[in-house]
């Protein structure tokens, strides 16, 4: 359990915006980004002058947060801009220099069932909202660690996931009870906004740690539940291979718009 306690209540973060180099000439995509943590990221990487995408579900909100992001961060940018070097962080085409940050929940490991899908709920998903998050947050984990098997030979991009950490978001805009029970838990969006920080950018995660899963505040965490340990080893190097499993049925499910 002190693995779980220490998601809930993480040490100090150890990288911070102020650690991050100028971003010119790098580009992020980042899903979400409109509010909550994924603004706060986007807050943080475009104060560092890079070029930051977007990317969410209402095009209105999406132009929103862009414009409440430049508003006050010009000023700030362009100072930044005229100390740094873009030198500094020119590193394009360098082993690992791409990085793909997939978002997970602790609520994986507290409440995902044993090997952590289901595959039949996969199929055919429940009514019930909060086994459908879970099963989400789930198949992040699987997928992250997936695609880093599938493209580690290439040494050229690195897939992690990251629980950002108990946040006050919109998450639980449409229950609110649940929201009031939550707060005394709950930390400031840009808090949680420094695990996905620490997950793009930090140098602790080498080639090496592709793979890896990132707890808060940017910590590689090395406990994950057993169980969901074993799903992610292939079937034939004796684990369960129900990561393949669920990989293959994303496959299968995307196939006609790839």
């Amino acid at each position: 359990m002190g693995a779980q306690f220490s998601q809930f209540f993480p040490p100090k973060p150890t990288f911070t915006e102020a650690d991050v180099e100028s971003q010119d000439s790098k580009v992020f995509l980042i899903t979400g980004g409109a509010s909550g943590i994924g603004y706060e990221l986007a807050k943080i990487l475009y104060q560092k002058n890079a070029r930051v995408y977007i990317a969410g579900r209402s095009e209105e909100r999406a132009r929103q947060a862009i414009r409440d992001l430049k508003r006050p961060i010009k000023a700030s940018a362009d100072a930044f801009k005229a100390k740094e070097s873009a030198a500094s962080s020119a590193n394009g085409g360098q082993p690992g220099s791409v990085r793909i940050v997939w978002t997970s929940s602790q609520m994986v490991e507290l409440s995902a069932p044993s090997q952590g899908l289901i595959m039949s709920e996969v199929r055919a998903p429940p009514r019930d909202k909060a086994r459908n998050y879970v099963n989400s947050k789930t198949g992040n984990v699987f997928l992250a660690l997936e695609f880093a098997r599938r493209t580690g030979s290439s040494r050229s991009i690195i897939s992690v996931c990251q629980n950002p950490g108990a946040a006050a978001t919109k998450l639980f805009r449409h229950t609110p009870w649940l929201n009031y029970v939550a707060f005394p838990l709950l930390h400031k969006a840009s808090l949680a906004a420094l695990t996905a920080l620490y997950a793009g950018l930090s140098k602790d995660i080498t080639l090496d740690a592709n793979g890896c899963y990132i707890v808060p505040w940017g910590r590689i965490h090395k406990n994950l539940r057993e169980d969901l340990v074993e799903a992610m080893i292939p079937a034939g190097e004796g684990g369960s291979g129900r990561a393949t499993e669920f990989w293959d049925f994303c496959v299968e499910m995307t196939r006609d718009y790839c």
